[in-house]
This record gives C-alpha cells, sequence and structure tokens, in this order.
C-alpha cells in the first residue's frame, strides 16, 4: 500500500468518527437537559417545603407573644387593683322601701291566783261546791261548810297562737356602689373583689337611715 492510500485511509476514519460523535451529540444533549430538568424541579420542591417550615414556624412564634399578651391583660369584667388604686372612691348610696314583716309563734295559757268562796267538806277538806251532798252521801263525812274562802289558780290568757312583728315597714339607706368623679363606677361585687368595699361605709348607711 502507497503512504497516499494509507493517508486517505486515515483521513476517512477521521471523517467517520467525526460524523458518528456528532450523530450522537442531539441524544446527549436531550438526556443531559431532563436530568438537569428534574434536578431543578426537585430542588424547587425542597425549597418550598422548606419555605412553608419557616413560614409555619414564624407564624407559631407570633401567635405565642400574642397568647401571652391576652393571657397578661386583665378581663374587662374585673377591676384591675392598680386601675382601682388611682381612683378615688366614693360610696354610694340609694333608698330601698323595707316591707313589714311577721311570723307566729305559739303561747302557752297563763295563769293567775285568785281568792273564791267555796263550799269545803269537814273532814277532808275538799272543795265540794255543787256537790256537797253527793259528797256526803258517797263518803260518809259528817258534814260541809259554806263560803269558805280558797286561794286558786285560774287560768288568766288561754293558750295561742300569736303574730309577732320582726319590722315595721321602714326605708332604708342602703350601700350600692361607689363611684369616682372622673365617672367610673363600681357595683358592690366590683368594688369588694377591688378591695374598695369598706363594712364602716355599709354602716354608715344604716345610722344614717335609723337617724332619718
Amino acid at each position: 500500500m502507497t503512504e497516499e492510500s494509507e493517508k486517505e485511509r486515515i483521513e476517512k476514519d477521521d471523517t467517520q468518527a467525526t460524523t458518528g460523535a456528532q450523530a450522537e451529540k442531539p441524544w446527549c444533549r436531550a438526556l443531559m437537559g431532563g436530568v438537569a430538568a428534574a434536578a431543578l424541579v426537585a430542588a424547587c420542591a425542597v425549597g418550598a417545603i422548606v419555605g412553608q417550615a419557616i413560614i409555619g414556624q414564624g407564624a407559631v412564634q407570633q401567635a405565642k407573644p400574642a397568647e401571652s399578651q391576652q393571657a397578661s391583660q386583665p378581663s374587662a369584667n374585673e377591676p384591675d387593683a392598680h386601675e382601682t388604686a388611682e381612683h378615688v372612691w366614693q360610696p354610694e348610696y340609694s333608698v330601698v322601701h323595707v316591707e313589714k314583716r311577721t311570723h307566729m309563734e305559739h303561747r302557752d295559757a297563763t295563769y293567775k291566783q285568785v281568792t273564791v268562796n267555796e263550799t269545803v267538806c269537814n273532814d277532808c277538806k275538799a272543795v265540794i261546791t255543787g256537790k256537797a251532798q253527793e259528797h256526803i252521801e258517797k263518803t260518809g263525812h259528817s258534814g260541809f261548810t259554806r263560803n269558805v274562802p280558797v286561794v286558786e289558780d285560774v287560768v288568766d290568757v288561754p293558750a295561742h297562737d300569736e303574730e309577732v312583728v320582726d319590722w315595721e315597714a321602714h326605708d332604708e339607706r342602703r350601700l350600692t356602689g361607689y363611684s369616682c368623679e372622673c365617672g367610673k363606677k363600681l357595683t358592690l361585687d366590683e368594688a369588694k373583689e377591688a378591695g374598695v368595699y369598706s363594712e364602716a361605709d355599709e354602716h354608715q348607711g344604716d345610722d344614717k337611715a335609723a337617724r332619718e
């Protein structure tokens, strides 16, 4: 084989190798593109999951301070002790009409001693007023004496049920709450819970009502 023929053969082999490599390039590019796309989708999914976890954790952290703040705030229905201490509380009274009240109690009979002229047996000294003859015949006693003064217990007031008055109808001045000059008011129950209530204020209302 000549040198020229050998050179042509080598050039031909190089041309075929180049052609085969170029034929394989589109397939390889498609495969590499698919792998890259799958990797990108997986990365996006992982990023979304991590982002949701971070957002959820942030929401929980925000909710906890809100719950703590809500727990630390006093209820609107309960007076705050610090707030009530800043006021000058004055007792408030109202006039209430009280009806008469009574109840029934049993009373036993009462007795008293009186002197009465009676007929008395001469022997046994029994009082036989109205039945002297019958007594003598039955007992065989010798006789009797009329108009003998005898002290006896007689019923003064028979047993009965009596109505007893607990109190007559009247008006009472009662403590109903407290107020401050700023317009803030407390009911009697709220004042007791806040430590504003005083028994002296309660008695002051009773004393003034008694004086009136």
